[in-house]
């Protein structure tokens, strides 16, 4: 059986100012075992790549989604048989969160 992750699916279009708050939530969860972080980006051309990039625990599934519906429906479709949490760029999560989910 293959091992079961809990997938933090976040589409990004231009998010290099306000997915720092996000990356570093998700850093100070207290369980991150299993967790896999995934990005699907719209074709960013404001460094969010490159910030992404600079996260060892990110995952770029998607560079180049023509919207971000495309991009987020990509990310579900990733993995089906893993939990999702779908978390926009411009957000975060409260401590403990992935814990309680």
């Amino acid at each position: 059986m293959d091992r079961i992750f809990t997938d933090i699916c976040i589409p990004t279009k231009n998010s290099f100012k306000t997915l720092p708050k996000l990356l570093k939530s998700i850093l100070n969860q207290t369980d991150l075992n299993d967790v896999r972080v995934l990005i699907a980006d719209n074709n960013s051309c404001d460094g969010t790549l490159e910030l992404v990039k600079s996260y060892s625990f990110c995952k770029i599934v998607s560079y180049k989604d023509k919207n971000p519906e495309e991009g987020l429906n990509y990310l579900l479709n990733k993995n089906q048989e893993n939990l999702k949490i779908i978390i926009g760029a411009d957000d975060y999560i409260s401590k403990n969160y992935i814990k309680r989910f």
